[in-house]
This record gives C-alpha cells, structure tokens and sequence, in this order.
C-alpha cells in the first residue's frame, strides 16, 4: 500500500486564546485528517483487490463509525463466478448489517455493560468525537449478544447433540460450577425465575501484598429466565431458590456476561 500523504489545517481559535482551545481546535483537525487519510487508504487498499475480484459493476457508497469517527467512502460492487459482492467489506471484514468499526463496536459493548446506556452513549461520544444516541447503543449491544448466544448454541450443539470433542486446551484440576435462581413477580402478571450460573477453573495471584486478592481464572457466566407456572396454594412463594438442575429441571441457556443486557 502507498503511503497516504494529508495536510492539517489548525483554524485559529477565536478570541483570547487558551490550552483548552488549542486543544479542542487541533484534536477536531486531526481527527479531521484522519478520516480523510483513512477513507484514501481504503481506496489504495481496494485497488489492489480489482484485478482479481471480476467483472466490476457500479460504485456504492457506504457510512461507517470509526475511532476516528464518521467517515463516507465508495467502493466497488464485482461480479465473480454468478455472484455479486463488495472485494473490500470481505478484505476488511465488514458485515452487511455492520454500521461501525470493530474497535467502535468493542468499547460501545464494554461500555453498555458497565455503564447506564445514556452515560455510556456519551462516553464513546467523547470518544469518537460525534454523538452517538444511546438507543444505537442499545442495538449494538443486542447484536452482539444474539451473536454471542448463537456461539454458544452451536458449540453446546457440537458437543452434546454431535458428539464432537472442543479444541484440546491445557489441562486443568478443577472446575467449579455454581448456579442458583430465584422466582420473581412478572408483569404485567404470573411469575418468572431468573437463574444465573457461574464456572472457573481456578484463582490465580493478583496481588502478593498484606491484603492478598485473587481472581478466578477461565470464568464462564451464564444467565437466562423462563415463565413459571404458579404452584399450589400450600407451597407458594414470594421467593425460592432453584439450586438443582438436576432431572425434571429445565436448563435455561442464556448469554455470556457482556453479550446481551
């Protein structure tokens, strides 16, 4: 690939100036420059995908959130072998139903996981440099858990119902499972239980000063719920815990923690 070649222009800030606005004035025109420099690599990164990719068809445009922020380019649409496709989203990996960057789309899920919608919208605001709606966030997020989830699925779906073996990992002396749910008024009437389940394979040394901590290690959480039929007048709760899934208890799959909220 070429070298990409751009110029910056700082405007100077009105008025008496100040750190503050130099600041703001140069990190707007770098980010600028950036989104410009990115969008011609993009272009130089194409040109090289051309000659082999077929017969090409008509130029599409396409919007993308990027760390840089929000950046419009165009590339080809190719004809190979009886099918039609864009060279470039395969080279870079981009998905039809994708609308950000990968790096976008990791932050906007870790912070939607460790923050309110609303305050981590305005996070990732801040940190590609354009407002970012939280209901967006909220999508994002939904998307990678239902991807998450189907992972999930195929290798529960691998192993128990196929009979195929997981990668060989190196081994482990234990492993630790604990789970337990609890039933819960839902609306608008009837109950539901929520179960959360949690397994690791050990604790490993964070710390080696007078207050010692450890974390677990290859820790897997799990969470999902289901409607409850209501139980007879003499047994009935507010609240029960379900520690067994053992047989007649359904097993609810859910997603990984930070997949789905």
């Amino acid at each position: 690939m070429p070298t990409i070649t751009v110029t910056v222009e700082v405007p100077r800030p009105k008025g008496r100036p100040s750190l503050g606005k130099l600041e703001r004035a140069i990190h707007a025109a770098a980010m600028a420059a950036g989104r410009q420099a990115l969008v011609k690599a993009l272009g130089a990164w194409e040109e090289g995908l051309l000659p082999e990719a077929g017969a090409t068809q008509r130029r599409v445009s396409r919007y993308l959130l990027t760390r840089l922020g929000p950046i419009r380019f165009h590339r080809w649409k190719t004809r190979l072998d009886g099918r039609y496709g864009f060279p470039l989203d395969r080279a870079i990996g981009l998905q039809r139903w994708q609308t950000c960057s990968g790096f976008v789309w990791e932050r906007a899920c870790w912070l939607a996981a460790s923050f309110p919608f609303r305050q981590a919208a305005r996070l990732l605001s801040d940190l590609v440099g354009t407002p970012v709606d939280h209901r967006r966030l909220w999508g994002w997020l939904q998307k990678a858990g239902a991807l998450r989830q189907g992972e999930l699925e195929r290798a529960r779906s691998e192993m128990f119902d196929e009979g195929l073996a997981p990668p060989e990992g190196p081994p482990v002396e234990m492993v630790v499972a604990e789970h337990a749910g609890v039933v819960l008024r839902a609306q608008p009437r009837g109950r539901m239980e929520a179960r959360l389940c949690a397994a690791y394979t050990g604790k490993r040394e964070v710390s080696t000063k007078r207050h010692r901590r450890r974390l677990c290690a290859g820790k897997v959480v799990l969470a999902g719920s289901s409607r409850r039929e209501p139980a007879p007048p003499s047994t009935r709760t507010c609240a029960a815990p379900s520690a067994s899934t053992g047989p007649g208890t359904p097993w609810y799959r859910g997603t990984e923690r930070g997949g789905s909220r």
